[in-house]
């Protein structure tokens, strides 16, 4: 699976892999922020974007995307598909109360998020799946059959046998 690979995986190590591949992410997520049209302003009462941390696994028949979202209402989440192109898009309101406070640490993020993955395939909308449970966006989505792995176990056979 690619996610708009920005720099080619030319090294084998794989450490340097993982650094690159975290590296490839969050520019992703970056240039996902600004086509997403969201200011990077924090003050307190204006939207923002939220980060939000992704997982990505794949097996021989799914692929499996999982968000963080705390606090996001199951209402305010929007996963789209469009050709190999998902969308999982959504925002956190503003505390209600927020100006008849006046506020000395504001740490808990309000605002809206965007995360787009490129798929290797054209997945069957009805065969994806969305669900949040404590805060986590668990999307499934299953593989073509033309894309899933066809294994077969072949027999070693020793070249002096006969038979």
């Amino acid at each position: 699976m690619s996610i708009r690979n920005l720099f080619p995986t030319l090294l084998s190590d794989q450490s340097t892999h993982n650094l690159f591949s975290r590296l490839n992410n969050e520019m992703t997520r970056i240039l996902d922020d600004f086509e997403s049209g969201n200011a990077m302003d924090k003050r307190p009462g204006n939207l923002s974007f939220l980060t939000t941390k992704m997982d990505c696994s794949e097996t021989d028949n799914f692929v499996e995307i999982t968000v963080e979202i705390p606090g996001v209402k199951e209402e305010d989440i929007n996963v789209e598909l469009n050709g190999r192109l998902l969308s999982i898009s959504g925002k956190r309101e503003a505390r209600k109360d927020e100006k008849q406070k006046e506020y000395q640490i504001i740490e808990r993020e309000s605002g809206s998020f965007i995360r787009r993955l490129d798929l290797d395939f054209d997945a069957d909308p009805d065969k994806v799946s969305a669900s949040v449970d404590a805060g986590v966006l668990t999307v499934t989505i299953e593989k073509p059959e033309h894309t899933k792995s066809k294994k077969q176990k072949i027999s070693v056979k020793s070249k002096n046998a006969v038979g």
